[in-house]
């Protein structure tokens, strides 16, 4: 991650952060959380993450990728979204709903 990654991340952790505050708990008692990781910021629950990655959008802006993960299994990506207060809506939605995945072949 480079040194324009960072500070993009740092100014959105504050966002991010206010997701994993008002969802609410788990059925199971898992609990959200938040943690760094090398392609940007995670949320994670027992089951699933979701990452955000940060990218360079046009004239120079910043454009968010979030990368679905489910029993460490990459199941979704999502975006680009044009703000953090975007993508953390969708991260809630992601979050809160089932995850499923199948495994199809071509023939």
């Amino acid at each position: 991650m480079d040194d324009t990654e960072s500070r993009t991340i740092e100014a959105a952790r504050p966002t991010i952060e206010r997701l994993v505050e008002r969802e609410p708990v788990e059925g199971d008692g898992s609990r959200l959380h938040l943690e760094e990781t090398a392609e940007g910021l995670a949320v994670r629950l027992a089951d699933r993450s979701v990452v955000f990655e940060p990218a360079s959008g046009p004239e120079g802006g910043i454009r968010w990728t979030l990368v679905l993960t489910a029993d460490g299994d990459v199941v979704g990506k999502f975006g680009p979204f044009a703000s953090i207060e975007t993508a953390t809506e969708r991260t809630a939605a992601l979050l809160t709903s089932r995850t499923t995945y199948t495994v199809c072949c071509d023939g």
